[in-house]
């Protein structure tokens, strides 16, 4: 077993924003921040590195939305890449992928549907890390 404590990662949660094109920024609570390539202010993670990166979220309504056309998307330096759906208004939308990043590739978040984003609450997740 090989530990790389300072393997870049990130973890975040709570109350993120949304501006009015549909990026997701500004979590609540930076959980982890290894290495310090995550910009919770542009909500953006910069690999430092060329590799393969493990990135995942989960963001929870606030109140009812439209499942068929609220979709949550990885944005890979400015292009959409994929993303998900929620098949009903309350279980919200989970999203996993792994990316070949290059060296300052970034990864975001987006989402487009009308709805909010429920607020005061660790059920908004945002994270990766370095796996290979």
């Amino acid at each position: 077993l090989v530990k790389k404590p300072l393997t870049p990662s990130f973890q975040v949660n709570a109350s993120p924003s949304v501006d009015g094109n549909g990026k997701i920024y500004s979590f609540g609570t930076i959980k982890s921040n290894v290495g310090g390539h995550y910009n919770n202010g542009l909500g953006r993670f910069t690999a430092p590195t060329a590799g393969v990166y493990l990135f995942y979220a989960h963001i929870w309504p606030s109140g009812t939305m439209d499942a068929n056309n609220t979709y949550l998307t990885f944005i890979k330096n400015g292009a959409e890449q994929f993303g998900g759906h929620t098949a009903n208004d309350r279980d919200g939308i989970t999203i996993i992928g792994n990316f070949v990043l290059a060296v300052n590739d970034y990864i975001e978040l987006d989402i487009q549907g009308g709805w909010s984003i429920q607020g005061s609450t660790p059920r908004n997740n945002f994270g990766g890390h370095l796996i290979g």
